[in-house]
């Protein structure tokens, strides 16, 4: 089995190693050019007073069983028992641009299987599965993805809002400890931030590096920083798993939603060419220009008049719309902004025959 896998793709590299029995990120960010051997042992920090007297490494499952002391990537347990794992890898396989690792503890007697990829904007992909191979039930009460960050990371950027004043950029630094940014609703709402994100104190809009991350999912998830002791630091993200919500019956998986995470030496708006030309890449992205829209909304407001309506519709048709947009006012109860939205059904009494 190789020891080393590197993936170089859109301006960005990755490099995972074997390293004592566990799977390490080397690197994530800037390309390196060709490697001759492990990156590890340029990097190793000096063994403090009191401490541990080999060296400890986050790696990507971040284990306590291998000194690891910040948080872990799995949290979990059998009634209980099994809660601390230690993980082997089994296979580490590079093909094209996708590396994919399988790791087994015998002991716990659960299997990870973890994807990584590059896409063609250096988007680097990875999805995370867990597998029960024991007799009884797993509880799983998380499954985070973390990446290393450099010591020159050292501030973080996320988003907060509310109603017509979202996306609202909090900058601070990064302490030590932990920065969590997580959402209960269910949904990305106004104060849901879609990325957080590492960067230099120097980086601005157009200049200096950033490591961004984003969860593909728009359910229960949080964002978080981490600093340890020793000034380690990682960059990471989970969805949130309520209480009994995921328990693993013999032979059953779970994959976490994918991670989504964005390098760029070239400030915030790299970052955002490289999600963006990612989303634009997807197959089922549209590739037809969209059609030229009026919102009818400030027109109209809750007064809707069907003939008002197409009087308007008549002359936005002239100057080259070519969609009509209702937005508000024409379902339920919504008669004003003292009612909710509530289901999108036609209100019969403004349209009675309907659209």
């Amino acid at each position: 089995m190789k020891e080393q896998a590197h993936l170089s793709r859109g301006g960005v590299d990755l490099v995972l190693a074997i390293v004592d029995g566990a799977i390490v990120i080397e690197h994530w960010g800037a390309p390196l050019g060709k490697l001759n051997g492990s990156l590890s042992t340029t990097r190793e920090r000096s063994i403090a007073n009191s401490a541990f007297d080999s060296r400890q490494f986050s790696g990507v499952m971040r284990e306590q069983s291998r000194g690891w002391l910040g948080n872990p990537t799995l949290s979990g347990h059998r009634n209980g028992k099994n809660w601390s794992t230690k993980f082997s890898v089994t296979s580490l396989n590079e093909t094209g641009n996708k590396i994919t690792v399988n790791l087994n503890d015998t002991s716990v007697l659960i299997e990870v299987n973890i994807d990584f990829s590059l896409d063609e904007h250096g988007i680097l992909i990875q999805q995370n599965s867990i597998k029960n191979i024991g007799n009884d039930n797993y509880t799983l009460n998380d499954f985070a993805y973390w990446l290393p960050l450099p010591d020159r990371a050292s501030q973080t950027l996320d988003f907060v809002g509310r109603w017509s004043n979202e996306r609202n950029p909090q900058r601070r630094d990064i302490a030590t400890g932990v920065w969590v940014r997580d959402s209960y609703e269910g949904r990305s709402g106004h104060n849901f931030t879609i990325s957080e994100i590492a960067l230099t104190e120097s980086t601005n809009f157009s200049s200096g590096e950033a490591w961004a991350i984003s969860l593909a999912w728009s359910g229960n998830s949080k964002f978080m920083v981490e600093r340890i002791w020793d000034r380690t630091q990682s960059i990471g993200a989970s969805e949130i798993l309520l209480p009994g919500e995921v328990i693993l019956k013999p032979g059953e998986s779970y994959q976490a939603p994918a991670l989504l995470a964005a390098y760029s030496s070239a400030g915030l708006d790299g970052v955002s060419e490289r999600f963006h030309s990612h989303i634009r890449g997807r197959t089922l992205h549209p590739k037809r220009a969209r059609p030229l829209t009026l919102n009818m909304w400030e027109a109209i407001y809750f007064d809707h008049d069907a003939t008002k309506i197409k009087a308007i519709a008549e002359v936005a048709a002239e100057i080259g719309v070519e969609r009509l947009v209702l937005d508000d006012g024409w379902f339920g109860a919504r008669r004003s902004d003292h009612a909710g939205l509530g289901d999108w059904i036609v209100n019969k009494k403004v349209w009675p025959n309907g659209f």
